[in-house]
């Protein structure tokens, strides 16, 4: 196998010092004449010299890597079709501008555990995505001023970049339309107050109550954790509390899909007898009888911006905090119908 070419076979054939071809090699060709400039460039061509990435960080003290940071109530990235898109989008990114991304999933919620995975000096900075609002690793990022963005939250208590998804205004234009399709009587499968996506959906759904005079019903609201399982329970709950509700907005699509096999396994037929609305827009909404009527969520876009704001904080270090907001979509399918049936048609269907 033939050796690869090393830094100071490059010097010795350009004529100049090791330290020269350091210099260049990391972007500052102005320590050094035109001339010699010149020279380095054509003994890197004709060896065909790539530098090394561990070489190149121990002159830079950089590792171009970046750490995508997954809490344990994600469960496991292969099967979270979010953390999948908001990967993808980073993946992007990252590989346009010469990082790679080193995955970090945590398993506990533990201070000292979770510090130990992070704080290796592995990564220039890290991604965040949608951490709980009182993750220890917000504070350790904050106190120590890591290179950081947060992904799918927005904590304006914390200083540090967020790009998320518009939550409060997905849902809000959701529940207008419910409401436009003559729905009065909605209840929601919430997701977990410690998501602040979480906290602004279901922001966004009494926010369209309330605009439309409509009088908000605590019986109304389930308090779920953003999983299947809770979809399942929580429709059936909400009905079990009133039986004459027409419509539920789930917190996500995983939710929405939990709540359709729950109704579908009780006779309660959607969207004749009860509209079912999501938020994701995850491939199975539209594998499913009837299909899913949902709030479209840009994973890809806010995962690609988010590397981006990212590599900018490494880039440009001292900048001020931003937050950007990603717009939403509500995509019309089928789970969505008029109301047109009086509100005891289904109490009798509903599990005692």
């Amino acid at each position: 196998m033939k050796k690869r070419p090393t830094i100071i076979e490059v010097a010795h054939r350009a004529g100049v010092s090791v330290g020269t071809v350091s210099n260049i090699l990391r972007g500052a060709e102005h320590l050094h004449h035109p001339d010699t400039v010149q020279r380095v460039m054509q003994a890197i061509r004709e060896l065909n010299y790539r530098p090394s990435r561990v070489a190149q960080s121990l002159v830079t003290r950089r590792t171009r890597t970046i750490g995508l940071v997954i809490e344990p109530q994600h469960g496991r990235l292969t099967t979270n079709p979010y953390l999948v898109g908001v990967l993808d989008g980073a993946l992007e990114y990252t590989t346009e501008q010469g990082y790679q991304i080193k995955i970090i999933t945590l398993t506990r919620i533990d201070r000292d555990y979770m510090l130990e995975q992070v704080q290796d000096h592995t990564t220039d900075g890290i991604m965040l995505v949608a951490p709980r609002s009182d993750s220890p690793l917000l504070r350790w990022v904050v106190e120590h001023g890591v290179p950081a963005v947060v992904v799918g939250a927005w904590l304006p208590e914390k200083p540090i970049p967020c790009v998320e998804v518009d939550n409060e205004n997905g849902v809000y234009e959701g529940v207008r339309y419910l409401i436009e399709q003559g729905h009065r009587r909605i209840g929601i499968v919430a997701g977990p107050l410690h998501q602040t996506s979480a906290v602004q959906r279901e922001r966004g759904y009494l926010r369209a109550l309330e605009e439309a005079g409509l009088a908000f019903d605590a019986r109304w609201l389930y308090r779920g954790d953003y999983t299947f399982k809770s979809g399942e329970q929580g429709a059936l709950a909400l009905l079990e509390r009133d039986p004459s509700l027409t419509a539920l907005v789930c917190s996500n699509d995983a939710v929405a899909l939990g709540a359709l096999q729950a109704l579908q396994s009780r006779g309660i037929r959607v969207p004749d007898q009860i509209s079912v609305l999501g938020f994701d827009d995850l491939p199975e909404s539209t594998l499913i009888t009837p299909q899913l009527t949902t709030v479209h969520h840009p994973r890809h876009e806010v995962g690609y911006l988010a590397a981006q704001v990212l590599l900018e904080q490494l880039r440009q270090p001292g900048e001020a905090v931003v937050r950007r907001m990603v717009p939403t979509n509500l995509v019309i399918r089928q789970s969505v119908a008029p109301c047109e049936r009086s509100p005891k048609n289904i109490s009798e269907e509903v599990v005692q």
